[in-house]
């Protein structure tokens, strides 16, 4: 992975890598490794930011401090997995905003992806790319995707870093590209991964659409697996709809795109009407707070023998407990039991369950 290699580098420039050993060389004396230990040590710290330097400070053998990182931060779950993807799915560039930034942002994300073992094609990056440019690049995207048989990242980067206005991208690829026929499977992934449901939308429009731009593609022979149809679904959602986002994708094994569309309808039907716009974001929460309840009983004492500290909440966002035991969801809920009544409470236990497999 991308952050081991550079901490490996930096031991290795000042001369530490010799302290990732598990044992001291024969022909070095006891002071001279106790030196170097405690140099790679602060060498390794000092590579880490401050959020994940506080998890390790009670570590003082570089050996066991390397270990922690990599049980840390070497995750491949699932969960870090599709978070990871949707961060990708989701991210867009402001217009008027710098696209040198825009494209080290993409770069970062995707590095993230493929250190976590992820694979993703060329062809995909650069249909990302594309489909990340705010709106005044629209024409430059269809002319990059005109009349092409392959699409390169590499020459997508190119072409966008070396213009400094859509008005001159756009002049730059026409005189590039004499054929203005659309390359229809390009333009239909393109139309897919652009799709986004305005906030205050209808839930069921949105999903119609969604299911109307697959269709399209997998009429025209192209293969969508499920996964990624649920996640580009997920990513499609407002920001009113991140907390129903992130209770979906949170702490799973498996998660099916039925299982998605099923919920993200009743989550849309319960807070359809009297509800606030603000009790969305709760009821979001609720709906996986309910449906856990069911394994707590059998999951409860391995839940008291785990280390809590380094378990981020995906309700506040804070280490040291899952959304279980969030002191703020218990706030907030009390909060709308009191504002509707204890007859709403009862409907909530009936949304869509999700099983918990983190603790």
């Amino acid at each position: 992975m991308l952050w081991q290699c550079m901490i490996q580098d930096y031991l290795v420039q000042q001369g530490l890598d010799l302290a990732l050993q598990d044992e001291k060389p024969s022909d070095m004396k006891e002071s001279e490794w106790s030196t170097i230990q405690k140099k790679a040590v602060s060498t390794i710290r000092l590579a880490l930011s401050p959020q994940i330097k506080v998890t390790v400070l009670k570590e003082t053998s570089p050996k066991k401090l390397w270990e922690t990182l990599e049980s840390k931060f070497a995750s491949k779950t699932l969960t870090n997995r599709l978070m990871m993807r949707m961060d990708l799915y989701s991210l867009k560039m402001e217009e008027g905003g710098s696209v040198i930034d825009h494209i080290n942002k993409f770069n970062e994300q995707v590095s993230r992806l493929l250190n976590a073992g992820e694979t993703i094609k060329d062809e995909e990056q650069g249909l990302l790319l594309l489909a990340s440019l705010p709106k005044s690049f629209k024409p430059f995207v269809q002319s990059m995707i005109a009349g092409r048989t392959t699409l390169r990242l590499d020459e997508i980067k190119v072409t966008v870093l070396k213009e400094t206005s859509p008005k001159k991208l756009w002049e730059t690829l026409e005189s590039k590209f004499a054929s203005k026929t659309l390359t229809n499977r390009l333009m239909m992934r393109m139309d897919l991964y652009s799709l986004k449901m305005e906030e205050g939308g209808s839930v069921i429009d949105h999903i119609n659409k969604f299911n109307e731009q697959v269709s399209r593609l997998l009429n025209a022979g192209e293969t969508i697996k499920d996964e990624e149809q649920w996640l580009l679904l997920l990513a499609s959602l407002p920001k009113s709809l991140k907390p129903f986002v992130q209770s979906m994708i949170a702490e799973r094994t498996t998660l099916r795109l039925d299982e998605v569309m099923t919920a993200l309808k009743e989550s849309q039907r319960m807070i359809g009407g009297e509800e606030s716009s603000g009790d969305s974001h709760l009821l979001a929460a609720v709906s996986v707070e309910k449906g856990r309840k069911k394994k707590s009983d059998q999951l409860g004492r391995r839940s008291q023998l785990r280390d809590m500290s380094t378990v981020r909440c995906y309700y506040c966002e804070k280490l040291g407990h899952t959304k279980n035991g969030c002191p703020e969801v218990k706030e907030d809920l009390q909060i709308l039991k009191e504002k509707k009544g204890k007859s709403k409470e009862a409907s909530f236990a009936n949304v869509i369950t999700y099983e918990d497999d983190l603790l």
